[in-house]
């Protein structure tokens, strides 16, 4: 008699319906339920890792929320999809990485050593928008003295460029127009002078009657400034345009560049900013500092619980669940194992029934081919 195949599964007991609603947790933690019923004492730890890994993960979105809004220079809130994003992401990570934890102290601490590194990064590439963001009322008094400093300069470097110019050729029209008064004011002098001395007797040089020497003399002194007035009035009036031109330039681009400079500064309250600002606020206020240091690490260690509860649960009270887990491992194992085994055995047995076919389809040839040869010869033979 053959007897039974024994089983190669293990009765494994259904989790109470009361449990369900807690699968969650421990699912976050990286367990299974298959394993969790053969260890239900590792159920309440799993359970409370789970809490505090979804925790933490909702602090790191939180962190990325607001990291992301100092970076776009948004709301937290336009950018909450994010953090809930990177809380989704982060869980999964750490379902993977407690997932894999065995037995092995190495195996365990190289998985470890990343997770913590991973915090450390998570804590300087975050940890100082939650800085900026604690401190942000002190950041934006900073921003708004710096901003209006940075402006007061940008004016004062605007006008110290265009100024000279503009002072420039007001000084070059200035001295041409006093020029042309000049000389404008020659020819009347000398008209009225020449007048005099033909017109006046009382008042001419000779006191005669008539345009004599002195008369003719401030006629040529009128006329010669005429002459240098108006030879030079054209050119004159055309660098007074040309410099005019220049001055209205000049004072456009003054008030643009004013005005771009000092509009760029007011927007810049990007996160670079906030952290010049919170660079200036810890030069000023020094105890600002250990607040931001107490912060990161904060931020590191909240991080870091789940990991170090995983570590010292495993080397406090053994690896019972991993034990299990390595084992029904083995057990799938042996299963891929028969399936391998029993692969090898039907390709062993397709191959012997082919080459079986192989010899038999030979003879059958060989016969056919002696019957004809012999049905030839006997028609031959006839």
């Amino acid at each position: 008699m053959t007897k039974p195949a024994m089983s190669t599964r293990l009765p494994f007991p259904r989790p109470k319906a009361g449990r369900v609603r807690t699968r969650a947790w421990s699912w976050l933690a990286g367990a299974d339920d298959r394993v969790l019923a053969l260890v239900p004492s590792e159920r309440s730890f799993l359970e409370a890792q789970g809490m505090v890994i979804f925790a933490m993960a909702c602090v790191t979105g939180f962190a990325v929320a607001v990291a992301a809004s100092g970076w776009w220079d948004v709301p937290v809130t336009n950018v909450l999809w994010l953090g809930i994003a990177w809380t989704v992401v982060i869980c999964i990570i750490d379902r993977l990485i407690y997932k894999s934890f065995g037995t092995g102290r190495v195996a365990n601490l190289a998985l470890a050593v990343p997770r913590a590194a991973l915090s450390v990064m998570l804590a300087l590439v975050l940890g100082l928008p939650m800085v900026q963001f604690i401190f942000r009322p002190s950041i934006d008094n900073q921003l708004s003295h710096s901003i209006t400093a940075r402006q007061k300069q940008a004016r004062t470097s605007a006008i110290a460029f265009y100024e000279p110019k503009i002072k420039a050729a007001n000084a070059q029209i200035a001295a041409i127009e006093d020029k042309e008064t000049t000389l404008q004011n020659r020819v009347s002098k000398f008209t009225r002078l020449s007048g005099c001395e033909g017109d006046e007797p009382s008042c001419s040089h000779t006191h005669l009657p008539g345009c004599g020497h002195w008369c003719r003399y401030y006629a040529r002194q009128a006329s010669s400034a005429r002459v240098t007035l108006n030879r030079a009035r054209p050119e004159d009036q055309k660098t007074i345009a040309g410099l005019r031109t220049n001055i209205a330039a000049w004072e456009t681009d003054e008030a643009n560049e004013i005005h771009n400079r000092v509009s760029a500064l007011q927007g810049d309250r990007d996160l670079l900013a906030r952290a010049e600002a919170l660079s200036a606020i810890q030069k000023q206020h020094p105890e600002v500092t250990k607040y931001i240091l107490f912060v990161l690490g904060l931020f590191v260690c909240l991080d870091l619980v789940a990991l170090v509860m995983k570590v010292s649960h495993l080397l406090i009270t053994g690896a019972a669940y991993e034990e299990v887990a390595a084992a029904l491992r083995e057990r799938d194992r042996l299963e891929a194992h028969r399936l391998t085994e029993e692969t090898a055995v039907l390709k062993k047995r397709f191959t012997k029934e082919a080459n079986a076919e192989g010899d038999v389809d030979e003879v059958r040839i060989d016969v056919d081919r002696a019957r004809r040869i012999a049905n030839e010869e006997a028609l031959g033979q006839a």
